[in-house]
């Protein structure tokens, strides 16, 4: 092989490998984005048993003064 396509090779190869720590970065952001929005979503979701829990007693509570019984 010549100088030149040797060089015109590894200019070929160097494109590749931008494109592919590109194509890494975008997946390794898109990993992060979704990750984000599962924590939230399980912080909405364990959170939600709770405060349930927690209205319903109040309106139990609620519920037996008004009846007569508190």
């Amino acid at each position: 092989m010549t100088e030149t396509a040797d060089t015109e090779r590894l200019a070929r190869i160097e494109g590749k490998l931008d494109l592919i720590v590109l194509q890494v970065t975008q997946v390794k952001d898109t990993s992060n984005d979704h990750e984000s929005r599962l924590r939230v979503l399980e912080r909405w979701r364990y959170s939600l048993p709770l405060g349930l829990g927690a209205a319903g007693g109040v309106g139990f509570e609620l519920i037996a003064k008004l009846a007569g019984g508190g």
